[in-house]
């Protein structure tokens, strides 16, 4: 086991393992959502049927919920269709690929533990938390302002 300097936590092979785990989960709720969902501007579709639930915040509130668009525009995104997602909901596209970064990063990571790299892990690990609560910030920013636009053009 590499012990990082100072007070921080001990880099192990488990936190490779846990991340790899968390990789391929991602990864298979992606593939899952490709296979089983599809979504065209107006609704979601699973294995062919409708799901038709309605939005109880745009029901009750009149103005468009929060997350109004974001299931539709995850599927769109998963099955290619980026400028239809993006009229739906922009943010989803953007934290799709956000994901997808995160992910291969995860991958490099796990793969440099395995090699014995455990200085660049340590660095690249920091770095790679960092930057995930930048974009994870940015993109929660970006959403906040589409609503605010949404609501006053609702």
């Amino acid at each position: 086991m590499l012990r990082r300097q100072g007070f921080r936590a001990p880099i192990t092979a488990a936190a490779s393992t846990t991340e790899t785990i968390a990789a391929l989960g991602i990864v298979g709720q992606v593939v899952a959502a490709r296979c089983l969902l599809s979504a065209d501007a107006s609704r979601v579709y699973f294995l062919g049927r409708p799901i038709g639930s309605p939005c109880a915040v745009r029901v009750w509130l009149g103005v468009p919920c929060p997350m109004c668009g974001i299931t539709r525009s995850l599927v769109l995104t998963v099955h290619g269709k980026i400028g239809v997602a993006w009229a739906l909901f922009p943010a989803a596209p953007i934290a799709l690929a956000g994901l997808a970064l995160l992910v291969c990063a995860w991958a490099v990571l796990a793969w440099l533990t395995r090699r014995g790299a455990s200085s660049l892990v340590q660095a690249s690990r920091r770095a790679l938390y960092v930057s995930m609560a930048v974009f994870g910030g940015a993109t929660a920013v970006f959403w906040l302002v589409d609503w605010i636009a949404r609501c006053q053009n609702a």
